[in-house]
């Protein structure tokens, strides 16, 4: 009997603690997506995860389109089913969350950090959102709003990457496609709940509205150009001296001290009549993919300003684990700070490096290291 006693004193405890922590739960099935993507977010080209993604958006829609028939026309749930529906919750969350990581992941890899914590920022503000009191009451309405981003961020990089290249046409397209998913989404509600509803005014606002708002405020920050160009990444930039090709590889000559190990290259460009400064990168692309970069030489003049003094244009293309290699030569220069971005042709940035350039007035002569990439 004593020892029945403490297994219940023990499952009481448990179920206390539980209560108690209740409010968190649905946080942390969220956040437990995020953490599960992170360690298995594969290439943003990989076919299986496109797919697992897809069956993802599926299941989130099935269970969406299940509330709101169910807020309309009530199911009559065997009891086998009641409990198992009330998991939902938890599904809903786990998959929003791997989703979300994902996409999170390819943005953060294809613009320098200003975009990306701009993009970090939208995406915790929606986790804020979401997990309000006053949200969790509304319903599908917010996860109708969940489902929208993840469905413009999904048809955002595979389109590009269908069609081979970046731009505002697969931009737009992207945009149609989430609407249209939404338009079939209401229009398989309308049919199936017939008679059972008056006025489908709820039904399409329930819908429409989240996706309104979230297509509207995606293509303003594309206008603004803070949109990462996915799937475009930059793996690798620096700054050198020198560049030779041997072979499949490409040896990077630079003589900065070994105590700034933190810099690529000669981020602190020691300078000598007749040298030039070479900006070499990495980018990775998707397999049949073909793009036009830019790469754009900033000089910060008297006033604190960046001027653009050169923009060169490189072409890309993809399929390459480690990621296109490519260079650009710059001889005409002056002491000073200097950036170097990489720009989508619609101006879209990929990736940025900073360096100082500094007269060197030795005529010792120089010992060079290199780099092999």
């Amino acid at each position: 009997m004593d020892q029945i006693a403490e297994k219940l004193s023990y499952k009481d405890k448990a179920l206390e603690t539980y209560k108690k922590y209740e409010h968190y739960r649905d946080p942390g099935i969220f956040v437990a997506g995020f953490i599960f993507d992170l360690f298995t977010v594969s290439r943003i080209d990989d076919l299986i995860s496109i797919l697992q993604q897809a069956a993802y958006l599926i299941i989130i829609t099935v269970m969406i389109g299940l509330e709101i028939y169910d807020q309309h026309s009530p199911f009559n749930w065997r009891p086998k089913f009641i409990k198992a529906w009330s998991y939902r919750n938890f599904i809903m969350h786990f998959f929003f969350g791997s989703l979300l990581s994902a996409y999170t992941i390819f943005y953060f890899k294809s613009a320098s950090l200003i975009t990306s914590f701009a993009f970090l920022a939208v995406l915790a503000s929606v986790l804020v959102v979401n997990e309000l009191s006053r949200v969790q009451s509304s319903g599908p309405l917010i996860r109708m709003g969940l489902l929208s981003l993840c469905l413009v961020s999904y048809f955002g990089y595979l389109v590009p990457i269908i069609f081979g290249h970046t731009g505002i046409i697969p931009f737009i397209l992207a945009q149609v496609l989430t609407i249209g998913f939404h338009s079939a989404l209401f229009y398989f509600l309308k049919n199936k709940l017939g008679n059972h509803v008056t006025s489908f005014k709820p039904l399409a606002k329930t819908v429409f509205a989240p996706c309104a708002a979230v297509q509207i405020v995606f293509l303003g920050l594309y206008m603004t150009s803070l949109i990462p160009p996915v799937p475009l990444s930059a793996q690798y930039m620096g700054i050198y001296h020198s560049v030779q090709k041997d072979n499949d590889l490409y040896d990077l000559g630079y003589t900065r001290s070994k105590y700034k190990f933190w810099q690529n290259g000669d981020q602190t460009f020691s300078a000598r009549p007749g040298d030039k400064i070479v900006l070499f990168t990495r980018l990775f692309s998707p397999a049949r993919f073909k793009e036009d970069i830019n790469i754009r030489w900033q000089y910060k003049n008297a006033r604190g300003d960046w001027e653009t003094h050169d923009v060169i244009p490189l072409k890309i293309s993809g399929g390459r684990d480690e990621g296109f290699r490519g260079y650009a030569y710059k001889g005409n220069y002056s002491f000073g700070a200097w950036r170097v971005q990489l720009e989508s042709q619609d101006k879209r940035e990929i990736s940025r490096i900073y360096f100082d350039v500094i007269e060197d007035t030795s005529t010792d002569e120089r010992e060079f290291r290199f780099d092999v990439q």
